[in-house]
């Protein structure tokens, strides 16, 4: 004669009803036991995180919604938080520089020339030698300087000027 059966209230495992009565209706294995005492800890985290909010020890940064102490929220602001404004990585290197008008012509037309005024590009643009494929110096000195030249024999692009446009 088989014994009478139940199911763990945890992981839904077959337990025997003498086992499920011995510890609240849980089975014995290792793996639902850690399930149990993890999500234990973690109500327990909660419930503290609720009464220092309620308490008002803890509160949302405004830019990216971490919770922070709220002695702490003014520097999180200022230093720590991901969303805060950033200065541009080459700011204190180099200036930014206004668009110029040979550029702003040709982004008002919409579309490229027959002929690109080629002295205008060259002069103050950022030449990349080798360069390939790499977006790097378009990333990174954008609005610094507003012409790219990329020059490399292992590409077939018909392309040697790059624009890019920031409109702030």
């Amino acid at each position: 004669m088989t014994e009478a059966k139940t199911t763990c209230k945890a992981c839904g495992a077959a337990i025997l009803v003498a086992t499920a009565q011995t510890t609240g209706g849980y089975c014995r294995s290792r793996r639902c036991k850690e399930d149990r005492r993890r999500q234990s800890r973690r109500d327990k985290q909660r419930a503290v995180v609720e009464t220092l909010m309620k308490s008002g020890e803890l509160e949302p940064c405004p830019q990216c919604g971490a919770l922070v102490r709220s002695s702490r929220l003014h520097q999180h602001i200022g230093e720590k938080c991901e969303m805060r404004p950033r200065l541009h990585p080459y700011a204190s290197v180099l200036p930014h520089v206004p668009i110029p008008q040979w550029l702003e012509r040709l982004a008002d037309t919409g579309v490229l020339p027959p002929s690109i005024p080629l002295e205008d590009v060259l002069h103050d643009s950022c030449f990349y030698p080798s360069s390939g494929l790499d977006s790097s110096p378009v990333l990174l000195a954008n609005g610094c300087v507003h012409s790219f030249v990329y020059v490399d024999y292992s590409t077939d692009l018909a392309l040697a000027a790059v624009f890019k446009l920031v409109v702030a």
